[in-house]
């Protein structure tokens, strides 16, 4: 993003309006495609909102319409198989009841008494 020189508090309103219109318009024009595709994913892909949303990764990737696509085909192929969700929920089960227990966990491993 460019630098913007903003005026001192004491400029007229005029330059104060100015300066606020071109960080509105720097802003608007960083975020708006971002958002813009994140919400026209869900009316384009003939998928479950769960799977969409997974597939729609924050920031940048949002922006590359056939990663999104590729992510949610292999979701849709993956969730057909019951035994595959299961087998890859179980670890995040076990660490959810283990933290409600008061057990915390690193890379390193399991540390007890959080």
């Amino acid at each position: 993003m460019p630098q913007l020189k903003l005026p001192p508090l004491s400029a007229p309103v005029s330059d104060l309006l100015d300066a606020a219109t071109a960080v509105f318009r720097m802003t608007l024009a960083k975020g708006m495609p971002v958002a813009l595709f994140a919400s026209r994913y869900q009316a384009m892909l003939d998928a479950r909102h769960d799977l969409c949303e997974s597939a729609t990764l924050p920031g940048d990737e949002l922006l590359s319409p056939r990663r999104v696509r590729v992510r949610l085909a292999a979701m849709t192929t993956l969730t057909s198989d019951p035994a595959f969700v299961q087998t890859a929920t179980r670890p995040a089960n076990i660490v959810a009841a283990a933290s409600a227990k008061g057990m915390s966990f690193s890379s390193e491993g399991i540390y007890i008494n959080a």
